[in-house]
């Protein structure tokens, strides 16, 4: 089988870990080199993008777009990891918690926040992970950080000794949706932690197109792989593009950057595409200065569709 090269929108199960899917994919596949865009904890399930080949070069403006989930939330447990998966740390009757007093915090948690990474996460401090620390129970100060929740909306609940909340949100980057549970704990003033998370969608990769590991190894041997795997142009189409001629594209491909592009107030990543719209770069306007800088060039043989 010829190495693919593209962008698979996966269904994750709960269970395993993202980097062994990662890996079993990797395997399955024959595919020299595989990555994800955006970790999903082992216990939670939904869309996990995988880039196979060249389109690992892409995860750092994939990483970076906007994820919309939905979480299941119960309250009066507290755990160590703020999802199922820990031990519990709290634990109290939160009967006289309602929907009402629950939806009378929600804007609280909504729009530009401050939030700190859970003790048992990937984030580095000092150039360790945290969860590395956490487990040598060693005394650690986490700084909290900002991150954008742009809906939160809750969808049900129910009452009882340890209520259950389901809600779906839109965030940003670097969001996690276990501290939201813990912080809304603690707001409340009770315990609580994620008990079940789906991912709906990271950008416009949605969770109805999202295909199982069984329905790859299908495709794989049936021949049909290629129907499963999006190229570089579908799934950047996201981006602004910026078109360029033969000779513009023969220059970015040595590495030099276009001149003359009038691309003032943005600071975002940009599209390069030859003219049948071909993503043969991917560039950072410089934004107030105007003009482009080149982040990631495909070489002529990596142009077209990714296959």
């Amino acid at each position: 089988m010829k190495s693919p090269h593209g962008v698979l929108n996966l269904l994750k199960p709960p269970g395993p870990s993202s980097n062994a899917v990662v890996q079993r994919l990797r395997r399955l596949l024959s595919a020299g080199k595989a990555g994800h865009a955006g970790t999903l904890d082992p216990p939670a399930a939904g869309v996990l993008v995988i880039l196979l080949g060249r389109a690992t070069r892409i995860a750092e403006c994939l990483v970076s777009e906007e994820k919309s989930y939905r979480v299941e939330i119960t309250f009066g447990l507290g755990t160590h990891t703020y999802d199922a998966a820990g031990r519990v740390t709290e634990r109290s009757e939160a009967s006289w918690l309602t929907s009402e007093r629950l939806e009378a915090v929600l804007p609280g948690f909504r729009g530009w926040i401050r939030q700190t990474p859970p003790p048992v996460s990937a984030v580095k401090i000092n150039g360790e992970r945290l969860y590395r620390l956490t487990r040598q129970e060693r005394e650690i100060s986490v700084a909290p950080r900002q991150v954008n929740i742009k809906s939160l909306r809750l969808l049900s609940f129910r009452g009882g000794g340890h209520p259950v909340a389901m809600l779906d949100l839109t965030c940003s980057k670097g969001t996690y949706v276990r501290s939201l549970a813990h912080d809304l704990g603690k707001t409340l003033g009770t315990g609580a932690h994620v008990s079940f998370l789906l991912r709906l969608a990271v950008g416009d990769l949605r969770l109805e197109e999202a295909v199982t590991v069984e329905e790859v190894e299908e495709a794989a041997v049936r021949g049909n792989l290629p129907d499963l795997i999006r190229p570089l142009e579908q799934v950047l189409g996201f981006l602004p593009e910026i078109r360029l001629g033969p000779a513009e594209v023969a220059g970015v491909i040595c590495g030099r950057a276009p001149r003359d592009l009038d691309v003032r107030g943005g600071d975002g990543w940009l599209r390069l595409a030859d003219l049948d719209g071909r993503v043969v770069a991917l560039g950072r306007s410089e934004g107030e200065e105007g003009g482009v800088r080149l982040a990631k060039v495909f070489p002529p043989e990596e142009v077209g569709r990714g296959r």
